[in-house]
């Protein structure tokens, strides 16, 4: 019996996402248990509990939230622009990384896939700031096309070399890891529409995603 590699790679990619995802989630899901225990153990600190269980609650919405969207077949369909905003915000809330996202009244509907496309570049973008900082997003609409540009700055901000060449799907699906699978798989959305995908360093502390895609 015989085994299609492309379905082994398929496997793979899903394989190594539901790791990156898990990894995520593992911190707020943990920490609202760590608030319900504190509670039990000291009643007497049941603010600071509480406090405690409500924003690790609300951060793992908010990253379900932002998954669906970016990983899950509802960012397959049309998305409203403010839809994948709002999420990509909530994502970015209360971290490290603060987003600034602006749109052009010409992108306000975009074509099925591309909001998943923007904000896999953003969650791209967020990685490459490993000590925090800006990531500014903006959509605009120019003949014919739609232009996403997401831009990543603050200390230390790069690409590795690893997540570059998996973004170039340059990486074989089975030698991807969960921190260049997110890389590739926006490469492999990019390419859905015809379209490259390719970082630029455009100054120390500061890195670049620009795509452009038809806008029907």
């Amino acid at each position: 019996m015989t085994t299609d590699p492309h379905a082994v790679n398929e496997f793979t990619v899903a394989d190594f996402l539901a790791s990156r995802l898990c990894h995520d989630l593992v911190g707020p899901i943990s920490a609202v248990a760590n608030g319900l225990e504190l509670l039990s153990e000291s009643p007497q600190m049941e603010e600071e509990a509480v406090g405690l269980a409500r924003r690790s609650a609300a951060r793992a919405t908010a990253l379900v939230q932002f998954f669906r969207l970016a990983f899950g077949n509802a960012g397959n369909q049309i998305v409203r622009p403010q839809e994948a905003q709002a999420a990509a915000l909530g994502l970015f809330q209360d971290g490290r990384v603060k987003l600034d996202w602006s749109m052009s009244p010409e992108t306000l509907a975009l074509p099925a896939g591309a909001g998943k496309l923007l904000l896999n570049m953003i969650l791209m973008a967020a990685d490459a700031l490993p000590r925090g900082g800006r990531i500014l997003a903006l959509t605009t609409g120019e003949a014919g096309a739609i232009r996403f540009v997401v831009r990543a700055m603050g200390t230390d901000a790069k690409l590795t070399d690893d997540e570059a060449a998996a973004l170039a799907a340059q990486t074989p699906p089975n030698d991807l890891t969960p921190r260049t699978v997110q890389a590739y798989l926006a490469g492999r959305l990019a390419a859905r529409f015809g379209a490259h995908l390719k970082p630029q360093a455009v100054a120390p502390g500061e890195v670049l995603f620009e795509v452009r895609i038809p806008s029907a």
